[in-house]
């Protein structure tokens, strides 16, 4: 017999929670862990394939550096490296936190959309569009902060759901909200999110009385007060280091930039998926409109990250991956649109075609350039060249080889003596640092990579020589080549050396830096002047 409790608790629910068919839930769940299981092994294979980018080694130098919060993002991914890298420095441990993040996130998508219908076939149909849509299957192999923010943002899905029907769940959505907080600040989406659907669903604000939503709320604070104590004792740093990064960037012409990150977003969705998941948002607004309470769950979850970036294309270059949660719920919505069958299957091929040809591109990527350089001028307007010449392309075919190269200069200049290696670039000095393991700082120009403005001590190393490695000549960055000027007593002459000669060759420029004899001009830049003047750094 349900307790008094109980039964106020049925009153106010808002959904009918539909009872999983037992002869179809023991199957079908099965194939969903052997799905994962599969997927996952194949992955393992690719992870040390593909060379470290310079994102991953920088995010791998956090490990090292251990700290409550960082000037880019959250500390999440810092504190995974620190663990998984604790005895061994090898790709596979780097990437392994995130390629467990993104397991674990596909399964609690499986978990809500088993829950939310009731139905563990449209459940399964959900988990593979998880996994073969193009962008998650690429970067679930890459360690970014996305990846723990994936499993945090579907976690969160599952337990606000259960916590509608729960309170006991209350606890576990606090939770979810709190441990996003600690990976990206995207995360702050969820709880606006959960406002929204406050907003749209009546019945639901019964909960806002409840003392068991107000434990939950409790939670999450507790669970992300590292964030809060490392940005309030820096005032609020990373948020305005974000903003500026995402926001900050105003484009030319804001109609191209916003029809560039449509394209972009079908792309990386997969063409046939994003036709499938624009028609299911336009059935959730519908539904939503009538008054049926799941939609509105879903809408709410989808229309504040989404919408905010779309809009934000016409202000800014807006990262594709930056509205990826927000696909979670649309994944839900197009399992449930049976009467599109043909383009749920059509969508998932189109998923696999282009999951497998990004996964070659990236696994051979100088047999891919070969393939692929020759129609650079045949279709000049899609940018074939200027994406084999790009910045995460170029590090697939180069930095490897860059590293092994700088270090075989750097321990051949004994007459110099050099005794640390400086770039213009976080990336550049991560990848350093990692695959040679001396001493690489760098000059900041822009406000990315801000973490080493707190590694890097130029001042111990006054009097000392070095090595100046870049992308660029010097003479084309008068802002380097000024600094090092002052910094410096002699800027030696340029050099270049070609890694990976073929179709795609990478070219990298080095100086040899005589006597530091003032540091301050290497501690400067546009981006920490900026936070200077507003106190923030």
């Amino acid at each position: 017999m349900l307790s008094i409790g109980s039964k106020v608790r049925e009153e106010h629910s808002i959904f009918e929670f539909k009872r999983i068919k037992e002869e179809q839930t023991e199957k079908i769940s099965l194939l969903a862990i052997f799905g994962v299981i599969f997927v996952f092994a194949f992955r393992i294979l690719l992870l040390e394939k593909v060379p470290l980018t310079g994102d991953e080694a920088y995010y791998w130098l956090w490990g090292k550096h251990l700290a409550l919060g960082y000037h880019d993002d959250p500390p999440m991914v810092g504190w995974l490296q620190a663990v998984f890298t604790l005895f061994s420095n090898k790709i596979l441990w780097i990437r392994l936190p995130s390629l467990i993040s993104s397991t674990l996130a596909g399964l609690f998508l499986y978990l809500f959309a088993r829950d939310y219908f009731g139905d563990t076939k449209k459940a399964w149909l959900t988990l593979l569009f998880y996994l073969f849509m193009p962008i998650l299957a690429i970067s679930s192999v890459a360690t970014f902060p996305d990846n723990p923010l994936f499993f945090c943002w579907t976690f969160t899905l599952w337990a606000t759901w259960k916590s509608l029907r729960d309170e006991r769940y209350w606890i576990l959505t606090g939770a979810g909200i709190g441990l996003a907080i600690l990976c990206k600040d995207t995360s702050f989406f969820l709880p606006v999110s959960l406002g929204l659907f406050f907003i749209l669903n009546r019945k639901s604000r019964y909960w806002l009385t409840q003392k068991s939503f107000w434990k939950g709320v409790g939670t999450g604070f507790l669970v992300s007060l590292p964030f809060w104590i490392w940005n309030i004792q820096r005032k609020f740093e990373n948020i305005f280091f974000q903003a500026h990064d995402h926001l900050g960037k105003t484009p030319l012409d804001p109609f191209h930039t916003f029809f560039n990150y449509v394209i972009l977003e079908s792309l990386s969705v997969s063409p046939f998926l994003f036709v499938l998941f624009l028609i299911a948002f336009i059935s959730l607004v519908k539904k939503s409109l009538s008054g049926d309470s799941s939609s509105q769950f879903l809408l709410s979850f989808i229309l504040p990250i989404q919408g905010f970036f779309l809009l934000s294309s016409f202000l800014t270059h807006a990262g594709i991956h930056w509205a990826l949660p927000g696909y979670f719920p649309l994944m839900v919505a197009a399992a449930g649109m049976t009467q599109f069958k043909k383009l749920q299957k059509w969508g998932l091929a189109c998923c696999l075609f282009f999951t497998v040809s990004l996964s070659s591109a990236i696994a051979f990527p100088r047999t891919t350039a070969k393939v692929v350089l020759p129609f650079r001028i045949v279709f000049q307007g899609i940018g074939i060249k200027r994406f084999l010449r790009g910045k995460d392309y170029e590090e697939l075919l180069g930095y490897k080889g860059f590293a092994k190269k700088a270090d075989q200069l750097f321990q051949k200049e004994e007459n110099l003596a050099p005794t640390f290696m400086l770039t213009d670039s976080y990336d550049l000095s991560s990848v350093l640092r990692y695959y040679t393991g001396n001493q690489a700082l760098t000059f900041l120009i822009n406000g990315k990579g801000g973490q080493f403005a707190r590694w890097d001590n130029f001042r111990k190393l006054k009097g000392e020589n070095s090595l100046w490695f870049s992308l660029s000549p010097l003479s084309q960055n008068l802002l380097a080549e000024t600094a090092l000027e002052k910094a410096f007593q002699k800027v030696g002459k340029q050099h270049e050396f070609v890694v990976h000669k073929g179709p795609v060759t990478r070219t990298f420029y080095y100086n040899h830096l005589m006597n530091l004899e003032n540091p301050k001009p290497l501690e400067r830049h546009p981006f920490v002047d900026l936070l200077k003047k507003r106190n923030l750094f």
